[in-house]
């Protein structure tokens, strides 16, 4: 829509803990395990079809013959479950990407493209193949920084895509972006027993109490509220520097708040929606409208009086 710019909200891939059903908030720093990494290669696939229905992740118009990358920017959390999912899915965008510029280039006359359905070629689908999950898994156990946008002409995965033609997705960490402090005595316990301290404290916060906090040292409901709010922020002129879009790797109470915080509607409301290892929730938001957030907001289950 005209006035926005759309963000595209990933939850990181599964690790240990979310198996096992564990908590983890921003003090447990887990890695992906073998499930969470093809998650995020699946996830990285997905992104790679952001386009407008022509299956070629690129505009109407085919410049040269050459699809263009419609993600080319975001941001992670500093956790390494968030970084690693970010590398991964990146390093599947980045190689699909050269994939589809390939057969772009193999499809066309004169540097136009002249036919061919990118969908129905089995050579994308490249996440099954072992030589190229354990690629990922040495990105996902490399990934410190996942910047991998300074990408040399020589580094790409196949010689005949000119670097020029191909900008890979620039990422940078935003701590902002990171897990809920769920405090020391509840992270790393099982949900079961930890589930009832959690409620009431977002409880709490659903209620207008947002200076409550999650046990001792645990961040208060105000905090995780600011951290969101410069996050979108960020994310928001992020997207807008970059071509309109931004996609962004977090975490999933974290999620469930920032989401409730855009859409406004009860935290009550918004911790009950579903966020599944690398689900993406797609955002567009406004670059010119600006929202104030006080005590008689809907966030909190009240509405204001009506002028």
């Amino acid at each position: 829509p005209s006035g926005c710019v759309r963000l595209y909200l990933c939850r990181h891939g599964q690790t240990e803990y979310n198996r096992l059903k564990q908590i983890q908030g921003a003090r447990v720093d887990a890695p992906l395990n073998g499930t969470g990494m093809r998650q995020a290669a699946r996830l990285g696939a997905a992104l790679s079809y952001l386009d407008n229905g022509n299956g070629l992740g690129v505009s109407d118009g085919i410049s040269s013959g050459i699809p263009h990358v419609v993600l080319k920017a975001g941001a992670h959390s500093n956790m390494l479950r968030a970084r690693q999912t970010a590398s991964i899915a990146a390093a599947t965008l980045d190689s699909i990407g050269a994939e589809k510029r390939n057969f772009a280039l193999a499809n066309s006359a004169d540097g136009v493209f002249v036919g061919g359905d990118l969908r129905e070629r089995k050579s994308f689908d490249v996440l099954d193949d072992d030589k190229y999950l354990q690629f990922v898994s040495e990105t996902a156990a490399s990934a410190t920084s996942v910047d991998i946008s300074n990408r040399d002409g020589n580094d790409n995965t196949n010689n005949n895509i000119d670097n020029n033609c191909y900008n890979a997705l620039k990422l940078q960490p935003l701590s902002s972006l990171g897990e809920v402090d769920f405090g020391p005595l509840n992270e790393g316990k099982p949900s079961t027993l930890a589930r009832a301290d959690m409620y009431a404290t977002y409880g709490a916060w659903a209620i207008g109490n947002i200076d409550a906090s999650l046990g001792e040292g645990g961040e208060t409901g105000r905090q995780v509220l600011s951290r969101a709010t410069s996050a979108l922020n960020t994310l928001v002129d992020i997207a807008a520097s970059n071509g309109g879009s931004a996609v962004a790797f977090s975490h999933s109470t974290y999620l469930r708040m920032l989401l409730g915080l855009v859409m406004e509607v009860p935290l009550t409301e918004a911790a009950a929606i579903e966020q599944k290892n690398c689900c993406i929730n797609v955002l567009d938001v406004s670059t010119v409208e600006r929202r104030d957030i006080g005590p008689n907001s809907n966030l909190f289950g009240r509405m204001a009086a009506p002028q």
